[in-house]
């Protein structure tokens, strides 16, 4: 019998080299008769823990956890692959990505940043990136509860000296300039409208570096975990501090992933999504870069199935699927352009591709939508966060431009970030005040009763979240007349989007969830 080692789920380390990795999940408490070479908590309010065992005993080990643990709470370790108009000199010739995407349409009205007086943060997994590079040191994230180089967790989050992001294999915030991570990050937040070489989607925004990669490990599954970890924990302490520690993090960055990964392989990696979700952060992941039916032969994490993650196929100039993109009706949500102009590291700039460089597309347009400064639906952000994002991936999955090629994808289309914001703009920006709506439901039936303030037609529209019509109805009403609209049963729980017309102008709009 192997010696019992009672898990207690205090946070342990090592270092041991060339053994078999697995990742557990345990309850507190919870003991296991299992001998490890080395054991590390990766998520300590998660139950992850990372074991190293000796190769030769994987097989009884497999066996021995199927048994106790369940095959949904424990997996392999694997690695993963990576996959108003500025004034910035490169924009014109170089950036046709924005224009494509809608972008000067929203930056009229912002150019990220703030979600009210809150710091908008996009965490970006990847391998490091060139922090001090010309067009994006601005726009990098800083702990400024953290002091550098001390060797102290000043601000006793339970990391010490993540004062630039955090670095998973090391545990400190010593980010290599990689030029991967690098790129992405110009594609979400180059500092816009500075002078400098180009701009990113968001002028203005704080993005959180976090190295999933060491120079003995490219991107280790635990790594990844590791950091979705520290993106959750921030997220929590920013609202449990009222902002005073932490981070207001919407949305995160991974530009890697396994081919031909499948769930039931990685049920810890899969699982960390809803609990981003729950927090209000929506997941971005980019897809395989091959012209395979991912739904079929398998990709991860985009099988993985979580209503916060959102999955990215690749487009080109051309605003067709590129020949190498992937697609999957079921699981791969939309596509974005790849092969753009962005940073590189040492100050220097070039064309980056394949879904990669698609997936910040998405990302940074998240984050540049949750900016947008009305101040109802800053209200519903803050009051609602899950709810808020995911009415967000709603929206963004509705708006997208239809592509005859791109069928096969689960949203049918391209993402098309100004469409997204109109719709945004539609059901939170300013309205003329009228009166209001009353809704009664029965069992079986919807009516809805208006009271017109002056003569005249109206006409009511009601539409499903993908825009398509539910129903119509023309009235002509004398002043003060109230009017009573039997809509009908409608199939399924739905968010219905109501539009009144008086004549030929849109009066008033509301939302309803039935």
């Amino acid at each position: 019998m192997r010696l019992k080692i009672m898990l207690l789920l205090i946070c342990l380390s090592g270092s041991l080299w060339g053994q078999k990795k697995l990742l557990l999940r345990l309850e507190p408490g919870q003991s296991l008769n299992l001998l490890a070479q080395k054991k590390d908590c990766l998520a300590k309010d998660w139950g992850i823990w990372r074991y190293s065992i000796a190769a030769e005993d994987s097989a009884e080990v497999q066996q021995y956890l199927d048994q106790s643990l369940g095959p949904q709470n424990w997996q392999w370790e694997h690695q993963l692959q990576y996959r108003a108009r500025p004034n910035d000199p490169e924009y014109e010739f170089w950036q046709w990505n924005m224009d494509l995407l809608g972008l000067p349409e929203i930056w009229e009205e912002t150019t990220g940043g703030l979600a009210g007086s809150d710091t908008l943060v996009v965490a970006l997994i990847d391998g490091g990136g060139d922090w001090a590079h010309e067009d994006l040191a601005e726009n990098i994230y800083i702990n400024w509860g953290e002091v550098p180089d001390d060797g102290i967790d000043n601000d006793q989050n339970g990391y010490i000296d993540d004062y630039r992001g955090w670095r998973a294999d090391s545990g400190d915030d010593e980010h290599a300039p990689d030029s991967h991570a690098s790129s992405v990050a110009g594609i979400i937040g180059a500092k816009g409208n500075n002078g400098v070489g180009m701009a990113g989607i968001n002028w203005n925004i704080k993005i959180m570096l976090l190295s999933g990669q060491s120079a003995n490990s490219l991107l280790e599954e635990s790594n990844i975990l590791a950091s979705y970890y520290y993106i959750w924990k921030m997220r929590q302490l920013y609202e449990e501090s009222g902002g005073q520690q932490g981070a207001y993090i919407l949305v995160s960055n991974l530009s890697a992933g396994i081919d031909f990964g499948r769930p039931e392989d990685h049920p810890l990696w899969c699982g960390v999504y809803d609990s981003l979700g729950q927090a209000g952060i929506l997941s971005v992941a980019a897809s395989m870069n091959r012209k395979e039916n991912i739904d079929e032969v398998g990709d991860m994490p985009c099988l993985c199935p979580s209503e916060a993650l959102m999955t990215v196929s690749l487009s080109n100039r051309y605003d067709a699927l590129d020949r190498n993109a992937p697609y999957g009706p079921l699981h791969l949500d939309l596509a974005a352009p790849g092969a753009v102009y962005t940073l590189r590291p040492n100050n220097t700039y070039n064309v980056f591709g394949g879904t990669s460089g698609a997936a910040p597309h998405l990302a940074g347009g998240i984050a540049l939508l949750a900016s947008y400064p009305a101040a109802d639906w800053q209200a519903y952000l803050k009051a609602e966060p899950q709810a808020a994002m995911y009415l967000l991936r709603d929206i963004l999955l509705a708006s997208v431009s239809k592509k005859g090629d791109m069928e096969e994808l689960k949203s049918g289309g391209r993402l098309d970030l100004g469409a997204a914001f109109r719709l945004l703009k539609f059901l939170y920006g300013p309205k003329e005040e009228e009166n209001s709506f009353l809704w009664r439901r029965t069992s079986d039936q919807i009516y809805l009763s208006y009271r017109a303030k002056r003569a005249g037609n109206y006409r009511l529209r009601i539409a499903d979240i993908g825009g398509r019509q539910v129903f119509f109805a023309e009235k002509a009403l004398g002043e003060e007349e109230l009017t009573i609209w039997e809509l009908g049963p409608f199939e399924g729980r739905q968010l219905l989007f109501v539009s009144l017309y008086e004549e030929n102008r849109l009066i008033k709009t509301e939302k309803f969830v039935y």
